[in-house]
């Protein structure tokens, strides 16, 4: 009887393992991961591959940062200056020449409208045309003091332009080319005129250089009238009493003798005759000589 008992309860132990156990192992069956569809349906990944190398750069261009940019046109300006005024110091004129036309060109190129710059440049030129002028190198004075002259077009107006104007026209003058050296004049007149005022000594001396001009011209009508504003200015001024007035009166006297108005010619040089005696000048002697000349019967005549 006890033994039935025990071996029924053995049973049911044994049963109730067994259902255990089954549950377990369904339940870890089900709590195990599962493949994800989407990842199982996307295609392998791809093998490594290098990167192709990037090609090379393209050389700089001037203008842009590299290793191949050429200077910038500011600093060439600045590289010619500097290399003139050195060579200018040194007395190598034509060197400095070179420097400071190379950088006129420069200036032309980078910024046509840029004063600062074409002034300072036109200002050395004009520097190493006042030092030929002194060394007397006619040819190298005329070539630079054109070049300023050309970069230089109205209405520019600089006391050292004014110089180089007159100088040229004198070297034209003495060359006989009238119409050049006119030209040359009249502009350095106008710069006098604007910058100094109708009475300066400049104004005075550049009608008479005018005067000359016309004289050459064969001209003596246009020569007078330059003459008689060159005295009419110093009468004004109160210049009377100078050297350059008996010669403004002794060259109106030699263009009233070539008009034939000799009773002006007479008085012209009495004047300048007592002014000069006045001053003690050394041409009294040869302004009593032509005034003794006009004094005589009429000098056209043939007897």
């Amino acid at each position: 009887m006890i033994l039935d008992r025990f071996r029924a309860t053995l049973l049911a132990l044994c049963v109730a393992l067994a259902a255990a156990s089954s549950g377990c192992a369904n339940r870890s069956t089900s709590s195990a991961p599962q493949p994800d569809p989407n990842l199982a349906a996307s295609s392998p990944a791809a093998p490594y591959q290098p990167s192709p190398p990037s090609p090379p750069s393209p050389p700089s261009q001037p203008g842009q940062p590299g290793p191949y940019t050429a200077p910038a046109p500011a600093q060439s300006w600045s590289d010619s200056m500097n290399k003139g005024r050195e060579d200018l110091r040194l007395g190598r004129l034509k060197a400095a020449e070179e420097s400071f036309v190379a950088a006129l060109g420069t200036t032309r190129r980078m910024r046509p409208n840029d004063v600062l710059r074409l002034d300072a440049t036109l200002a050395n030129l004009e520097r190493v045309a006042e030092r030929y002028r002194a060394a007397k190198r006619s040819d190298d004075f005329s070539r630079v003091a054109k070049i300023v002259i050309a970069e230089s077009p109205p209405p520019a107006a600089r006391f050292e332009l004014a110089r180089l104007l007159t100088g040229l026209g004198r070297l034209q003058l003495q060359d006989e080319e009238f119409d050049e050296a006119a030209a040359s004049f009249d502009r350095a007149l106008e710069i006098r005129i604007r910058l100094q005022g109708r009475e300066a000594t400049t104004v005075i001396n550049l009608n008479r250089m005018l005067a000359e001009v016309e004289i050459g011209r064969e001209d003596p009508d246009a020569a007078a009238q330059y003459l008689e504003r060159a005295i009419e200015i110093q009468e004004t001024a109160g210049m009377t009493e100078t050297a350059a007035f008996v010669d403004a009166l002794v060259a109106l006297a030699d263009v009233r003798t070539q008009q034939e108005q000799l009773d002006e010619a007479r008085a012209l040089s009495g004047r300048a005759l007592e002014i000069s005696r006045r001053l003690e000048l050394e041409r009294s002697a040869k302004i009593e000589a032509q005034l003794i000349e006009l004094q005589q019967d009429d000098p056209w005549s043939d007897d």
